[in-house]
């Protein structure tokens, strides 16, 4: 799961309203720079300062801190590091030393140091910022459950921020959790409708619900999944919306629709065979055989990835078996390894040639019966001595 972390400079910076600072030429015009966002400003006036006075934690800190602002960790990690080990209590000082561990991809670092930390004692703010660096510094180090647990407390201190309940929604996706996901991207959308990117998000989430719900369940996750995709494309009809619209269709039972639309995004990408698979699954489902072959054999030449075709033949196996093209079923499930449905093909064969002979049976029968009945008649029509 990729969640982007913002930790805003009004959370960490300012470190002069904590710890007094004592008059000196420069802070006041390096805290200026900083507040306005002229950065390499804050950096060389902060850089003096540390120059003069090495020890005062407020130069370390404020000069780490601009050096985060400036994308360089690492110097940033150099100064704020020294700040924390100045005054190691400071949680001013340890959630951007956090960040900067987190921007020098140290994650074991960020994480060994927010453990320091005790959340209950920050303001809502930091916690804020506190869980998102930790949910970051876990992804990083491949904790999934612990990014779900910290972002979940993100979005439940702040439930009217779109971007907090986007954030988690997108975590549970990642995590196949379909009930959170539904559940945080509603509220994302809720809160921002004029997002397609969350739209987008809360369509998988309904897709995935499909995928692991039964009955009425299933069936409402799909429509949604539908409606909500549908949205997605009125804003951009390119190819991945509209090939997620498609997936929701196909999911909703809505196959004259899917056809539509995997049929917009074969044209939106000529190259792609996935929405001739689609399509020719939903032509399959609609009994269109003939229609589904010559999709699926479209989407074969589209492709040269072997597990690619395999689904692709595996779909034709099954459209040729309902043909009752026996020997192109049982060629094609020979590709894919399916001895099962060769089997099972086999069988449905010799029953058919069995019914065939059957039929053919019969009607020699109900032919010889017809030929008994015109030379009856035939006889009664002759004189009674020439019977």
């Amino acid at each position: 799961m990729h969640i982007k972390i913002l930790v805003t400079s009004s959370l960490l910076l300012l470190a002069s309203t904590v710890v007094p600072v004592p008059a000196h030429a420069g802070w006041e015009e390096g805290v200026n720079a900083f507040r306005s966002g002229d950065y390499p400003a804050a950096v060389q006036e902060f850089e003096a300062l540390v120059q003069e006075q090495p020890e005062v934690v407020q130069y370390r800190q404020m000069l780490g801190q601009a050096y985060l602002a400036t994308n360089q960790p690492g110097k940033a990690v150099t100064h704020l590091r020294k700040a924390y080990d100045l005054k190691p209590s400071e949680n001013s000082i340890r959630l951007p030393l956090a960040q900067a561990y987190v921007q020098a991809q140290r994650a074991e670092d960020a994480l060994n140091l927010l453990k320091t930390v005790d959340p209950g004692a920050l303001s809502k703010k930091q916690q804020q910022a506190y869980y998102q660096l930790r949910a970051k510094a876990s992804e990083m180090s491949g904790s999934s459950e612990q990014v779900l647990q910290d972002l979940r407390a993100v979005a439940q201190n702040n439930p009217n921020d779109p971007k907090a309940q986007f954030n988690y929604g997108k975590a549970c996706l990642s995590a196949r959790n379909a009930d959170c996901a539904t559940s945080a991207l509603r509220a994302a959308v809720r809160l921002d409708s004029s997002d397609p990117a969350k739209k987008r998000a809360l369509a998988k989430a309904y897709l995935l619900k499909g995928r692991t719900s039964q009955g009425n369940a299933k069936r409402e996750a799909y429509r949604q999944a539908a409606q909500t995709a549908d949205q997605v494309v009125e804003a951009s009809a390119s190819y991945d919306n509209l090939l997620l619209l498609g997936e929701a269709q196909l999911g909703a039972k809505q196959y004259q629709s899917a056809t539509r639309t995997f049929d917009r995004a074969a044209s939106a990408r000529a190259s792609a065979w996935l929405p001739l698979y689609y399509k020719g699954q939903a032509q399959t489902i609609l009994d269109r055989f003939e229609s589904a072959e010559a999709t699926l054999k479209q989407a074969l030449g589209k492709t040269r990835s072997a597990s690619d075709q395999k689904r692709i033949w595996s779909q034709l196996g099954f459209v040729y078996e309902k043909q009752k093209s026996f020997d192109e079923a049982i060629a094609a499930y020979q590709k894919v390894g399916d001895s099962q449905g060769v089997a099972r093909v086999r069988k449905n064969k010799q029953i058919a040639q069995e019914n065939q002979e059957v039929e053919e049976y019969n009607k020699q029968i109900e032919e010889l019966e017809r030929e008994r009945e015109r030379l009856e008649e035939e006889m009664e029509d002759l004189p009674p001595d020439l019977r």
